[in-house]
């Protein structure tokens, strides 16, 4: 098959509630050639799902694409869109998706003016350029977790019910029993919640309403997760132990900025609270608008989703996930020194 020049997801396009099936696709190829290019060589990725929404026309049409070396059909389509328009750099790619879950795994997305929309009415259709604008990470985090619960079975009623607990693995061959609960969604099965390694049943380990999850960054890039259990603390600098986060093996040779006891976090009752350590080099709380303010050692200030906290001069940065289902602990790994359980405090203190 020669180079694509333009990916199209015909999941997007042949499903449609009134007039579904491959004549959109023929009626949109048409009109590319007309207005756009007319030696445009397309290929297109279908999903399983799709699939049954051609009759037995528009099936043997995808067919003939598949035995040509021109379509795929896969179980979620969006995946391997992203990826063919990433393995062939100059194409274009025509859907109606705008692949918000998928802002992390494939960045370039952000922004991209290499993607085309389309729209179909009584009087015909027609293509323009889609605003691929760029969205936030922690609304990224919230699309990603949503478009990952169908796979799982977890967006039926009793799916749901289990995403408000934690859950812990109890198959002592299993490497997520080496934590007091795991920090994946779990899959259900029957009604049954199953570990996402093992597969084997999880046991129920507590409410999951008040966890939450906050991410650390450098450089923009996301290179951990904390989740902090409700009652949790931890506190984050230059060493290992219980009750810490070890950023040395993260920053290198910048690791002299980062004070021994720099910043801690806090979950009380759902709510994140974080305070200066009175570390060298300061912490600061950067608000929604763009406003930074000094935190005072020892003095707890709320963070609020969309504001993050920012320490070293802007080397590391901790913002919350926007994941609304949050869970699990880390267990301290006592090899490296980098942690992970914050330990639940008797009697959690007001915020100053």
């Amino acid at each position: 098959m020669r180079t694509p020049t333009v990916i199209v997801d015909v999941s997007t396009v042949v499903r449609d509630r009134v007039d579904p099936g491959w004549h959109r696709m023929d009626a949109l190829i048409d009109l590319w050639r007309r207005e756009m290019d007319e030696k445009a060589i397309f290929y297109g990725v279908l999903d399983d799902a799709s699939w049954y929404h051609l009759d037995d026309a528009g099936q043997a049409a995808f067919a003939a694409w598949q035995a040509a070396g021109r379509a795929t059909r896969v179980r979620w389509a969006d995946p391997l869109v992203c990826e063919n328009a990433e393995r062939y750099p100059h194409a274009k790619v025509l859907t109606s998706d705008l692949y918000r879950d998928l802002r992390r795994d494939f960045v370039w997305l952000q922004n991209s003016d290499r993607f085309y929309t389309f729209s179909f009415t009584p009087t015909g259709v027609s293509i323009e350029r889609a605003e691929m604008g760029a969205i936030r990470d922690e609304d990224v985090s919230q699309y990603g977790e949503a478009a990952s619960l169908k796979p799982k079975c977890l967006n039926t009623p009793e799916g749901r019910q289990m995403l408000r607990r934690e859950w812990a693995c109890t198959n002592p061959s299993c490497p997520s029993s080496q934590a007091r609960a795991i920090a994946d969604l779990p899959y259900n099965r029957n009604g049954k919640a199953l570990c996402p390694d093992c597969r084997k049943e999880l046991g129920d380990a507590g409410d999951a309403a008040d966890t939450r999850e906050l991410k650390v960054l450098i450089g923009g890039n996301d290179v951990a997760h904390i989740p902090l259990v409700a009652g949790s603390r931890i506190a984050i600098g230059r060493g290992g132990g219980e009750d810490r986060f070890d950023l040395r093996p993260l920053v290198g040779d910048q690791q002299t900025l980062v004070s021994r006891d720099h910043v801690a976090f806090r979950n009380l009752r759902g709510r994140i609270l974080v305070s200066d350590l009175g570390s060298k080099n300061g912490s600061a709380l950067v608000r929604e608008d763009g406003q930074s303010d000094p935190i005072p050692a020892d003095v707890e200030q709320r963070l609020e989703l969309h504001e993050f906290v920012s320490i070293a001069g802007g080397l590391v940065q901790f913002r919350l996930s926007g994941k609304r289902y949050a869970r699990g602990a880390y267990v301290p790994d006592r090899g490296t020194g980098v942690i992970s359980s914050p330990t639940v405090l008797a009697s959690p203190q007001s915020p100053a």
